[in-house]
């Protein structure tokens, strides 16, 4: 089974931020999972800008992304978002890669599941 977890959210909500990297993981120990980002949620894979990012009562969102990346999960970040960011590859985490649309569109027409 393929899972797609799609997430808009960043450092300005940081529990809305750190919930879909919770479902990534478990996504992650089923089977192939991929997160798409976009807007603020592009913040949390640019090198260094996760660190001490945690909502109250969660896993810092650092530990979650790392882990969902360690289980061979694989994060695509919105190429448009990134543009206007101006965040190019270079920046992000490894695990992190500017795909956006034609990635998501192409993994959910090969039968990924999306998760919302």
């Amino acid at each position: 089974m393929s899972y797609l977890i799609n997430s808009s959210f960043g450092p300005e909500d940081m529990e809305r931020a750190t919930v879909p990297f919770i479902l990534a993981n478990a996504a992650a120990n089923r089977g192939d999972a991929r997160v798409f980002l976009t807007c603020d949620a592009l913040n949390l894979v640019v090198k260094g800008r996760a660190d001490g990012l945690v909502a109250e009562g969660y896993t810092p969102v650092k530990v979650l992304i790392d882990e969902f990346v360690a289980k061979g999960g694989l994060i695509w970040v919105c190429k448009v978002c990134a543009a206007v960011m101006d965040i190019t590859q270079d920046d992000l985490i490894e695990g992190a890669e500017i795909g956006g649309a034609p990635n998501t569109m192409d993994f959910i027409e090969a039968g990924g599941r999306v998760l919302v």
